[in-house]
């Protein structure tokens, strides 16, 4: 979404510049795609890779210049547990799987 705070810290943890900004919130398309649906098209995409898709979260991205909403699962090598490795993105729209 659009920035509407921005703080600024210094190295000792200073608050040194603080901005806000009333901006409304951009029109989204509606979510036409369920996780469950997202999941698969990302499965689809990609159907022998190794790396694990964890659990999505629904939030909206900038993609191409316009605001979507989208699904972002992060991911993960097998048997690692030290967190994701990279993030995917599925449009909850429209379940395109959005390469980055």
């Amino acid at each position: 979404m659009p920035m509407r705070l921005d703080i600024v810290v210094d190295a000792t943890g200073k608050v040194v510049s603080f901005a806000a900004r009333d901006v409304a919130n951009p029109p989204l398309p509606g979510v036409q795609v369920d996780a469950a649906g997202a999941r698969s098209a990302l499965a689809a995409g990609a159907p022998h890779s190794p790396i694990v898709p964890g659990e999505p979260v629904l939030v909206a991205a900038d993609v191409r210049g316009a605001w979507r909403p989208v699904w972002r699962f992060p991911l993960s090598l097998p048997g690692k547990t030290d967190g994701p490795v990279s993030v995917a993105l599925v449009d909850a729209a429209n379940g395109e799987v959005i390469q980055p």
